[in-house]
């Protein structure tokens, strides 16, 4: 991906509280399915708003790893940029 970054939102009070339930629910099978999930998702939505209009920047509050991001460049989207918490692993493609 050309023009993708994410960017963390820095440090939020209880942090620590919420990295321990996430490693405590889920595992890295759990994102891989979540992955997929939200791939597929990204696809369908994104072709219909793509019928309808033709966006060349995306902004995505709440990222991810970028699924969304990856199909609105699929699209056409050339300027990207996702935000998401300090606890998503940033990514730059």
């Amino acid at each position: 991906m050309t023009g993708l970054s994410i960017a963390s939102l820095g440090n939020i009070s209880g942090d620590n509280e919420i990295n321990s339930d996430y490693n405590r629910y889920y595992d890295k099978d759990s994102y891989r399915q979540h992955a997929v999930g939200m791939s597929n998702s990204a696809e369908v939505i994104l072709g219909l708003i793509y019928n309808l209009y033709n966006p060349k920047s995306i902004i995505d509050i709440g990222c991810g790893q970028g699924a969304w991001l990856n199909a609105a460049e699929s699209f056409g989207a050339t300027t990207l940029k996702g935000l998401d918490g300090y606890w998503v692993k940033k990514k730059t493609c």
